[in-house]
């Protein structure tokens, strides 16, 4: 039996869903059948704590232990501070990349 996994990915300051490698990699995960969620997080260009937190509460509706989690640059602290509200141990992965090539 396949293991369903709800996948979240939370792109940088001043991305956007359809920037960098993002498009590229929902399109691959999708054809494996894969929940993905790539957000386009509020005022990328200007970003706020408390907004991006929300965004993200409002928005991550299947948080599990089949839960992945991508992010990029400032992704990476949004998806950290929002797993620490969680105070759960109980998420699939995280994969972190802080530098675009």
């Amino acid at each position: 039996m396949t293991q369903t996994y709800n996948i979240y990915v939370v792109h940088g300051y001043t991305a956007n869903s359809q920037a960098n490698w993002y498009p590229d990699l929902k399109n691959h995960l999708e054809s494996e059948n894969r929940a993905v969620h790539v957000f386009d997080m509020p005022n990328p260009h200007a970003p706020v704590e408390n907004e991006w937190l929300d965004f993200l509460e409002e928005n991550i509706t299947n948080f599990d232990d089949k839960s992945i989690f991508i992010g990029h640059s400032l992704g990476c602290v949004a998806i950290l501070r929002f797993l620490e509200d969680k105070n759960t141990n109980n998420i699939e992965s995280l994969f972190f990349s802080l530098r675009f090539c």
